[in-house]
């Protein structure tokens, strides 16, 4: 969500009649599409929000994306992959909703400092979480990578529950044009 939610422009993919999968950052010429500096954005978590662990949690892994998965644990993250059959002879799945419900419900129950969540996600199937750790005063924000794609179910929640991660761009990212100077 993270990833796609900002490097990807759905209205340059729309003019350039591409499938928005195989839009690529440079392909934005609306000046929408930017990349999170993960580095900077691990600080900004931390001063902004007292994050002391970050997760970064990925569908499966890749052997193409082994400099990447590097970039994410020197940014500081700690990186949590979906368990999956290694024999198994469909195509994984890279759904790891569960697995974040599960590591945050998990760490609330079992670390009593667990107190300030901060969840990366347009996806309203999250939304009951986010209410249970409202109420229990444990939750701090979620943030919408994108603005076009949440669910508008968080606005029952109260403004000062979510935000746009377009909002900390000049804190946490580079746009195109930063990166083509």
């Amino acid at each position: 969500n993270l990833h796609f939610g900002t490097i990807k422009c759905d209205m340059c993919a729309i003019m350039l009649k591409k499938n928005i999968r195989e839009m690529e950052l440079l392909d934005c010429t609306c000046g929408k599409a930017w990349e999170v500096d993960l580095a900077r954005f691990y600080i900004y978590l931390k001063e902004n929000y007292q994050v002391n662990e970050a997760y970064y949690f990925i569908g499966y892994v890749n052997k193409n994306n082994d400099e990447l998965y590097k970039q994410i644990i020197d940014a500081g993250f700690t990186i949590l992959f979906k368990e999956h059959n290694k024999k198994a002879k469909s195509a994984k799945k890279g759904n790891v909703d569960m697995d974040i419900v599960f590591e945050i419900m998990k760490n609330v129950v079992d670390n009593t400092e667990f107190n300030n969540i901060v969840l990366v996600s347009g996806d309203g199937d999250y939304i009951k979480m986010v209410k249970y750790l409202v109420e229990k005063k444990v939750f701090k924000k979620v943030l919408f990578p994108n603005r076009r794609f949440y669910s508008s179910l968080y606005k029952q929640l109260g403004s000062e529950f979510y935000d746009y991660m377009e909002n900390i761009k000049n804190h946490i990212g580079t746009d195109i044009n930063e990166k083509g100077s």
